[in-house]
């Protein structure tokens, strides 16, 4: 698991072996889902670490809690979905959002919005810029689950 900006300002290697806690899964790369965070609160890195890891064939690829790393890093790992907050501790998910969607990535990954404020105008400009789904964390957090659970029965059976 790559980490960004959790323990420190540079890149840090973490390995976490989650893929047989709750689900056999199998070696076979076309099985997994791959997810990349960015966020900058680690209470919830962890929570979305237990949380996505415990859909079958999740496999969380790295987090980041910056704009910078998160996009260069995208561009390198290529996952197939991507959570991020708003606010990040440097940058902006709005930013992130338009600098993925810009790129000509094939396939073409899933962006989900989580955030602490659903202003209706955040909304609109998350969507604006491509965002698949938006989601409060406080009011909404087990939609994203859901939401989470539904898009990787899609990408795997598809």
């Amino acid at each position: 698991l790559l980490s960004y900006g959790i323990f420190s300002k540079q890149p840090t290697v973490r390995s976490v072996d989650r893929s047989s806690m709750r689900c056999m899964q199998s070696a076979d790369a076309n099985s997994t889902v791959r997810v990349f965070v960015v966020e900058d609160s680690v209470a919830l890195q962890k929570r979305l670490l237990n949380d996505l890891t415990a859909i079958c064939s999740v496999r969380i690829v790295a987090f980041a809690e910056s704009e910078g790393p998160a996009v260069a890093s995208i561009a390198e790992l290529r996952p197939d979905i991507i959570v991020t907050d708003l606010q990040l501790k440097n940058g902006s998910g709005i930013e992130l959002l338009r600098q993925v969607r810009a790129q000509e990535y094939m396939p073409v990954p899933r962006i989900f919005v989580l955030l602490n404020y659903s202003y209706p105008e955040y909304k609109i400009r998350c969507l604006g810029f491509g965002a698949d789904a938006f989601f409060d964390k406080s009011g909404e957090y087990d939609s994203f689950l859901a939401t989470m659970h539904e898009t990787v029965d899609q990408m795997l059976h598809t």
